[in-house]
């Protein structure tokens, strides 16, 4: 059979490969009926077919075009956060989010994303120059969570008014320097995942629940967490840093000043969540 692909670009790529639309299990020789049908269509073929047409080897067995989301904003964030609080029947409840300052790998997001839905991260904010988190690797790396943990990408309205000041706060770094401060006014505490030996370690970090009296005189518990991480290379930008509560890291033996943004990421998650339950009655 004929399979013909349509792009934007190249106009009409016919690839010649065999398309099965048949079952073994259906005597008819065709698909059995589905009571809701997918608005697609679904093609079988042969391993080799779907490797010939995506132009690299699959090995998951399934590929498909489809739609990027509409993305989360900033508002339906922050609206989130206060509609949960209010909704919330469990008042020890926290919110956990990860914020992502400048990562370039989108193996890694990826990663990170499949990581934090593992955790029970509500959210994930991306800088701007972050990678795609829909793009093809990001997708196949998170296992499909990246349509279950919601995607917050700064977009360069936010820092628009801001600019670059000359010391290297950009537009990028301004705005997530803003959404951390934006946090900490909500009440969420913010962790810079940092190698630095003066950082605090994540074993003594004790996550409880508090009230912060704010300079106008305004109280707000403390609902939560944001574990900001940086790019693989350069880490988390100073001025990013410098906006968040405090700085963590993680212990290890000698010898050894890093790991990998995912293994530490997966570290760092696991043990805030479990450092919530600290000094609770």
């Amino acid at each position: 059979a004929t399979l013909t692909l349509t792009t934007n670009t190249t106009g009409t790529i016919t690839h010649q490969g065999t398309i099965d639309t048949t079952t073994s299990g259906d005597s008819s020789g065709s698909l059995p009926s589905v009571p809701n049908p997918p608005p697609y269509k679904v093609f079988i073929a042969p391993e080799s077919t779907m490797s010939q047409i995506a132009g690299f080897h699959i090995a998951r067995g399934a590929m498909a075009c489809g739609v990027v989301p509409t993305r989360h904003t900033l508002s339906w964030l922050f609206s989130s956060l206060q509609q949960q609080q209010q909704q919330q029947k469990q008042p020890q409840k926290r919110f956990r989010i990860v914020a992502l300052d400048g990562i370039s790998d989108t193996a890694n997001l990826g990663s990170l994303i499949r990581t934090s839905s593992a955790m029970g991260i509500d959210a994930i904010i991306l800088s701007e120059d972050c990678c795609d988190a829909w793009y093809r690797r990001s997708v196949r790396v998170s296992m499909g969570h990246v349509f279950r943990v919601p995607i917050v990408r700064l977009e360069s309205a936010i820092a628009a008014d801001h600019g670059d000041d000359g010391g290297g706060n950009d537009s990028s770094n301004r705005g997530m320097i803003d959404v951390l401060k934006r946090l900490g006014e909500a009440g969420i505490t913010t962790h810079a995942a940092v190698i630095d030996e003066d950082a605090q370690l994540l074993e003594t970090v004790t996550v409880t629940n508090r009230i912060d009296t704010n300079a106008n005189g305004t109280t707000t518990n403390n609902r939560g967490w944001c574990c900001v991480l940086g790019n693989e290379g350069n880490g988390i930008r100073s001025s990013v840093v410098k906006a968040c509560h405090c700085r963590i890291r993680i212990g290890m033996a000698q010898g050894v000043d890093s790991l990998s943004l995912p293994v530490a990421a997966g570290i760092l998650l696991h043990g805030l969540r479990e450092r919530e339950t600290i000094g609770q009655t």
